[in-house]
């Protein structure tokens, strides 16, 4: 059993076949018995307010539990229990993360099973192989590919930006962090200057009571889907709706072309935006092998005032899909370089990475994925 927290509280049942392990993906079947979600609802604060979210572990994660407690005994009988709990450790929210903590202890003390503290971020990079065993039990599929060791993992979400080496399951080295917010942090504060008022009002929509504010329900093994257009504070995934409003990925080449002329005739340099740590000292101070993104929503900002004398007329759509696309592309440029980078560090060490997984967040978007 695993549950994690930071607006969202999850509880998971998985359950794992040693016995059944599968050498074609080099990788031990498992299956999702219960995995459901409950998301604290932060839009009236355009952003994740621990207070509200701390209320929301309180009140949900009792309920979800008991559900989840439901589903073990129906499969394995009344007297079944799991044969380890897992809890988020960190990094994330303290007063959230303490909730978690203590409802596992409790509950591994009275079930005396092990408890075993997860890394978020550790969590991130070994998705991929825990993807996979699910897929495996799922689908039997010999053709998905488990990333084998050493392999490099991207983590991109609202709170961490990292590059990790990964030589083994319990054996991580960090080679590139952010000197300052996170990518996610910076694509949601310079989505909020470049949306509609029209997209961004539906998504801040006022609760009236902002004591109780409501929580929307993700069950993953009945398939619930969720809908970020009215439900989310994640103003990066409106933008990327916004700035390709066909979702589907084979398009993004086409779309790509097509959004930066736009029908004004502005040339492009009305909306470039410059990369960081670029500048000739950037190697002597070893500024290199770091991310940078606080400096995005200040470019957005500049880039406002310099061209629209700081706001863009709300049904310029054109120009705001360029200067969404501009930001979107320099941000994920500035991933790849580092990620160059770092292989041709790591080849003159000798090691030799096989492959990049890509979790968190913004790993969801689809732009990324196609550049």
């Amino acid at each position: 059993m695993r549950f994690r927290h930071s607006d969202d509280t999850s509880v998971c049942l998985l359950h794992v076949e040693p016995q059944l392990k599968d050498d074609r993906l080099n990788t031990t079947r498992a299956k999702v018995l219960f995995h459901r979600t409950i998301t604290s609802d932060n839009r009236i604060f355009g952003g994740i307010h621990p207070i509200i979210s701390l209320r929301s572990h309180r009140v949900n994660l009792a309920t979800l539990l008991k559900s989840c407690t439901h589903e073990l005994r129906l499969k394995y009988g009344p007297d079944s229990k799991p044969d380890l709990v897992a809890v988020t450790r960190g990094p994330g929210i303290a007063g959230c993360l303490d909730v978690g903590l203590e409802t596992a202890k409790g509950l591994a003390v009275a079930w005396d099973v092990p408890l075993v503290g997860v890394h978020h971020m550790q969590a991130h990079a070994l998705t991929m192989r825990l993807s996979n065993a699910l897929q495996t039990t799922a689908k039997n599929d010999g053709n998905k590919h488990t990333p084998d060791f050493p392999f490099l993992s991207l983590l991109v979400s609202g709170g961490h930006t990292l590059l990790v080496l990964s030589t083994s399951l319990t054996k991580h080295r960090i080679l590139v962090d952010t000197l300052n917010i996170a990518i996610g942090d910076a694509m949601d504060k310079s989505a909020r200057s470049i949306l509609p008022k029209d997209i961004t009002s539906s998504s801040e929509k006022y609760v009236k009571d902002k004591s109780d504010a409501t929580s929307k329900i993700r069950d993953s093994t009945k398939h619930t889907p969720s809908n970020p257009s009215n439900n989310t504070v994640a103003y990066g995934k409106l933008l990327e709706s916004f700035v390709f409003p066909k979702s589907s990925p084979t398009i993004y080449a086409k779309e790509f072309e097509s959004v930066p002329g736009g029908p004004s005739g502005r040339s492009n340099s009305d909306c470039r935006i410059i990369l960081p740590l670029t500048g000739k000292n950037s190697a002597t101070h070893g500024k290199l092998m770091n991310f940078s993104f606080s400096s995005f929503p200040t470019n957005v900002d500049n880039v406002l005032e310099r061209h629209w004398k700081e706001v863009l007329p709300q049904d310029d759509v054109a120009n705001r899909r360029r200067l969404g696309l501009e930001v979107m592309t320099r941000m994920f440029q500035h991933l790849l370089d580092r990620i160059r980078l770092a292989l041709t560090l790591l080849d003159e060490e000798g090691i030799k990475v096989n492959d990049i997984v890509v979790g968190g967040g913004v790993a969801s978007n689809k732009y990324l994925r196609y550049l």
